[in-house]
C-alpha cells in the first residue's frame, strides 16, 4: 500500500510540473502576441511616389461621428462591461458639453498643410463629404473629385484616473498627456 500511494503522489508531481510548463508557455505565448501588436510597420514614401503628389488636388477625410470617448474613473472600472458602458456614455456627454474636437482633424490639416507647401497640393474642402465608414471603397466614392485622400482617424481617446489621485486624470489620446481636474 505505501509504494502504490507514494508512487500516485510522484505521478501527480509530474503532471503538475506539466501544468507549470503548460501554463508558463502559454503566458509566453500571450506576451509575444501582444508585443508583436505594439510596433507598426511604417512605409515611406519614395522620391518618385512623392513626386507624383506635386500638382494634384487632395481632399482630408472627415468622419459623422466622432469615436467614443471612455471616461474611466476609479467607480466604473469595478463595474466590468457595465463599468465601461457607463465610461463610454459619461465620455460622450463630457465631449458634447464642452465643444471637444476629434483630434484627427487637427492632425490631418497639419499633415494637408506640409503636402500644400512640400509638393504643392491643392487641398479641396467640401464641408458637407462626411464619411460614415473608413473602408477605402467608400472614402473612394465620397471624395472622388480628389486625386488623393488624406484619411487620419481617431480610433481611441479617453481619460483615466490616477491610481495616487483619484480627483484627477490622464488623457490618453493622440497628443498631450496633460493633467486636468474632475
Amino acid at each position: 500500500k505505501k509504494i502504490n500511494i507514494f508512487f500516485g503522489s510522484v505521478q501527480y508531481v509530474k503532471v503538475k510540473s506539466k501544468m507549470k510548463v503548460l501554463y508558463k508557455l502559454f503566458i509566453t505565448g500571450l506576451v509575444l502576441l501582444s508585443m508583436s501588436a505594439c510596433s507598426i510597420k511604417t512605409d515611406p514614401l519614395s522620391k518618385e511616389e512623392s513626386s507624383s503628389l506635386n500638382n494634384k488636388t487632395l481632399m482630408m477625410s472627415k468622419y459623422s461621428e466622432k469615436p467614443p470617448f471612455v471616461a474611466q474613473t476609479a467607480v466604473n472600472v469595478q463595474f466590468g462591461f457595465l463599468g465601461v458602458a457607463t465610461a463610454i456614455s459619461n465620455g460622450n456627454s463630457m465631449i458634447k458639453n464642452n465643444d471637444i474636437k476629434d483630434p484627427a482633424i487637427e492632425i490631418s490639416r497639419q499633415l494637408s498643410d506640409y503636402l500644400r507647401s512640400a509638393h504643392d497640393v491643392k487641398v479641396l474642402d467640401e464641408v458637407n463629404a462626411l464619411a460614415s465608414s473608413n473602408e477605402i471603397g467608400d472614402l473612394v466614392n465620397k471624395y472622388k473629385n480628389s486625386d488623393f485622400i488624406l484619411d487620419v482617424k481617431t480610433t481611441r481617446w479617453g481619460s483615466i484616473y490616477y491610481l495616487s489621485d483619484w480627483n484627477n486624470y490622464r488623457y490618453n489620446g493622440l497628443k498631450n498627456q496633460d493633467k486636468f481636474s474632475a
